[in-house]
């Protein structure tokens, strides 16, 4: 039994649906759940050549969950709510745009679908606006309409800029399955008492997920986009008392409902101008940036492909929810998400997969949540991720109750694990957890499973962003462990130190694995001294290292440089840029990276103006502000499309408005027409003269400017930029196509290749039954009678056990209600007797 949680049991469905083994499996009558355990029986266990001695040792809780009058006083849905004011001051400005304009958005699979349909899309650039500010500005039924009072159905895709706010208050929003209406905010979106929902226009009603078939749940570009709300950059969330549902789909960026990203630029800036420009000066930080990026306080998140996902978001407030039904997870930060405050709420009923996952290097406190029925683990940290789990009620859950996969230093104190289909809590390949206070009641599995598992078979696993040690420990100590199926406490290689726990087993030795023969000695002593049994591994890492070209490269402009190329100084300076430090490109002022970007600037080149432009973009002088704008005028007199881009974008994304940039491109002119391309009391420091220019293209170059503006009819010089990027977005939208359609083959390859794989070994495995093998016949056999035989142990103390778990079931409850409003509060008794019903009576 101990291989059945490797994997979700969701992986093996959805192959079996596609290949021989299925029919084979029907004859054969095997649980596609006994065969997975048996054949992954015969791979995880581990061959570690030389293995060291593993100890564990025990952490010091130096953590504590925020109290709920802390939490009530902070966050009560009341204050909240009031705390919005609808009236915004100051100018409120949009912009509807064909959507190709703004190809960088990371709308991803979408633009797949919108491709040549004349799609548009409302970008709030200014002020604070309401859903029927909004409405009335568009003033296009096609893009916003209104259905009756307080009924918004939104029909294209909105951003909303750094500084646009959007208050949706006591309101139903409609967002369109054709053409799609996914929201993008970058500023601040408040749903407030409000119900958001995806919608068939055609049909007029509401459109849930439905049945996903197998193929389309695991690979990417199989599922139709589906409207969904992410927060990026620095953009702020706030959902407060309203019910979400039917949003997200299985996409490349966030698209899975709701969401936070914060967007980091992976690429180095000497590669990418516009992410450069992107990661920077968009990213500006608030005054309010210490405020958590997204707030869900007492709403209801049901039926969408995920409850929640975030990315790299630096912290995020989760209260008083109801994540209930969600497709794959219900609550999913990822990658390198910080400061996460997640307590009272529920987490029921993930469809195919976990309750609560923290995965790759996230971290926060998980506490007094109640997290029952999700199809894989109630509450899970998954590479590399940590966290604070206490007081939570972890209940039916299909795989098991709290998991550790690769993820070391968690504690885990002071939570009822009861009834889960497999283990109580799980560790593998995780170093020093401590698991103290915690009930642990009666799970399919072992109470507690201290285990080092050999995970090279999967093959997707990413090992540059996810590795791993062959080696786990747990500090086990002031638990309740009894009743559970396969013994209290089971370690396979793992280390263990027990101590002051209270045992009662159904089996006559309650501990597995490398514990078996060790019971006598652990029940006698673990009153007196923490029993400690060492465990055996690998502790050094298994990874790769993603290899370092800068050096390549550099030396490669250089000798360029040296054979008379003068363009090598640009890549030159930006791969100094990024060598030298500092948090911002405007700290780097003084660096050498910017003196070769400022002496190609000043040669005439456009590129390395536009560079300079974007560089200075991040500062916060207003001097430099102004010379950025005519340094990027500049480049977009002298042919560069990336500054007319940029120069476009900036009165959508900024403060800095159209005027603005009439005035810097005529300053530009007389720099081009005079060959003084910089500002030379800016750059005093950096330039020992502020040389004229030699170039004798510059002039050229402004009179095919100028006659071009002429040729599109422009009324003022933002109108240019916006007519003449036409052929600039159309080409850098089909390379974006391009590359999302590699990307999605890149990404699926790894899972068919993985899928291939197991085919072959279910199909052995089956074999292996079929040829009456003893070792398969006997496997089968005797798990099929425990299972029988647990199914009645579970009937037969399912009453005993709800009133073990009633009290604090209705506490939670009524704590959950703390933090939503009178509309939203659960009934108790309706609650209680639902948990009664699905869990207990059942069984």
């Amino acid at each position: 039994m101990k291989t059945a949680r490797l994997l979700t049991l969701s992986l093996l469905f959805f192959f079996l649906a596609f290949s021989h083994v299925w029919a084979s499996l029907m004859d054969a009558d095997i649980s596609p759940e006994l065969l997975e355990k048996f054949y992954k029986k015969k791979l995880i266990v581990p061959k570690i050549e030389n293995p060291e001695t593993v100890v564990p040792e025990r952490l010091k809780v130096e953590e504590t969950v925020p109290t709920l009058e802390e939490l009530l006083k902070k966050y009560s849905p009341e204050k909240l709510i009031e705390s919005v004011n609808l009236k915004g001051n100051g100018e409120k400005v949009l912009y509807v745009l064909p959507v190709e304009k703004l190809f960088f958005l990371p709308f991803e699979e979408y633009y797949l679908k919108w491709h040549k349909k004349g799609v548009k899309i409302i970008v709030l650039s200014k002020g604070k606006f309401s859903l029927e500010e909004l409405y009335r500005k568009v003033e296009d039924p096609s893009l916003i309409s209104k259905e009756g009072k307080n009924v918004y159905t939104l029909r294209a895709p909105l951003f909303i800029g750094n500084n646009a706010t959007l208050v949706v208050k006591d309101s139903t929003l409609r967002l369109a399955f054709e053409p799609g209406a996914p929201i993008m905010c970058s500023g601040e979106l408040y749903i407030l008492n409000s119900t958001v929902l995806t919608w068939d226009t055609k049909n007029n009603r509401y459109l849930p997920i439905g049945k996903i078939d197998r193929k389309s749940y695991y690979l990417y570009g199989a599922q139709p986009p589906r409207p969904y709300i992410v927060a990026v950059m620095n953009g702020k969330l706030r959902i407060v008392s309203s019910t979400i549902k039917g949003l997200g789909y299985r996409g490349l960026f966030s698209s899975f409902g709701l969401g936070a990203n914060r967007w980091e630029n992976k690429k180095k800036p000497y590669l990418s101008l516009l992410n450069f420009f992107v990661s920077s000066f968009l990213k500006e930080e608030k005054e309010n940036s210490r405020e958590p990026a997204v707030v869900l306080v007492g709403n209801t998140i049901e039926n969408n492909y995920m409850g929640y996902y975030s990315n790299e978001t630096l912290g995020a407030v989760v209260l008083g929810n109801v994540f209930r039904g969600n497709y794959q997870y219900n609550f999913d930060p990822h990658d390198w998400s910080k400061g996460l405050i997640v307590g009272y709420n529920i987490f029921e009923g993930a469809h195919k997969a976990h309750g609560v996952v923290f995965s790759r290097f996230t971290e926060g406190k998980v506490f007094k949540n109640i997290c029952a029925g999700n199809h894989g683990a109630g509450i899970m940290m998954d590479r590399l991720s940590r966290a604070l789990i206490e007081g939570n009620l972890i209940l039916g859950n299909g795989i098991g109750g709290i998991s550790l996969l690769e993820s070391d230093g968690n504690e885990i104190l002071n939570n009822t694990v009861i009834r889960n289909n497999a283990y109580g809590i799980y560790v593998r390949n995780s170093l020093n957890a401590l698991i103290g206070g915690n009930t642990i009641l009666r799970n399919a599995g072992a109470g507690i499973e201290v285990s080092v598992i050999d995970i090279s078979y999967q093959t997707y696993r990413n090992l540059y962003l996810d590795p791993y040690h062959l080696a786990s420990s747990a500090w086990i100590e002031e638990n309740e462990i009894r009743g559970n199926m396969r013994g209290e406490v089971k370690s396979l290689w793992g280390g263990v130190a027990v101590f002051k726990n209270r045992f009662a087993s159904t089996d006559f030795v309650p501990f597995g694995g490398d514990l078996r023969l060790l019971a006598s000695k652990i029940l006698k002593s673990q009153e007196e001294e923490p029993v400690v049994v060492p465990g055996k591994g690998r502790k050094e890492w298994i990874k790769r290292e993603i290899p370092d070209i800068t050096p390549y490269l550099l030396r490669f402009e250089e000798r360029a440089l040296k054979l008379g190329n003068r363009e090598a100084m640009l890549p030159i300076g930006f791969i100094k840029l990024n060598e030298e430090t500092g948090s911002s490109p405007c700290e780097k002022l003084k660096g050498q990276g910017v003196e070769w970007i400022l002496k190609r600037a000043i040669e005439g080149d456009s590129n390395a103006l536009t560079s300079l432009g974007l560089i200075l973009l991040t500062c916060k002088s207003r001097e430099q502000r102004k010379e950025a704008l005519v340094l990027l005028s500049e480049g977009a007199l002298l042919g560069s499309a990336q500054s007319k881009y940029v120069l476009f974008l900036l009165p959508l994304l900024s403060e800095i408005d159209q005027r603005e940039i009439e005035r810097a491109f005529k300053e530009a002119v007389k720099r081009v027409e005079s060959g003084f391309l910089v500002n030379c009391e800016l750059w005093k420091e950096e330039l020992s003269c502020c040389p004229k220019t030699v170039n004798p293209l510059l002039k050229s170059k402004l009179r095919s400017f100028r006659k071009r503006f002429h040729v599109l009819g422009a009324k003022s010089c933002y109108d240019f930029l916006s007519k003449d990027i036409k052929t600039f977005t159309k080409e850098a939208l089909e390379n974006k196509l391009k590359r999302v359609k590699g990307r999605i083959e890149k990404k699926n390859e790894r899972f068919v290749r993985f899928f291939q794989w197991e085919e072959e070994q279910l199909r052995r495995a089956t074999e292996e039954y079929e040829k009456n093998s003893t070792e398969a016949l006997t496997f089968f056999e005797r798990n099929r009678e425990i299972i029988e035989t647990w199914n009645l142990v579970l009937r037969d103390s399912a009453k005993k056990d709800f009133e073990l778990i009633k009290p604090l079931l209705e506490q939670r409850i009524r704590e959950i209600n703390l933090f939503r409003t009178e509309k939203m509060k659960l009934n108790v008794e309706k609650e209680i007797n639902h948990f009664w019903r699905k869990y207990f009576e059942g069984d």
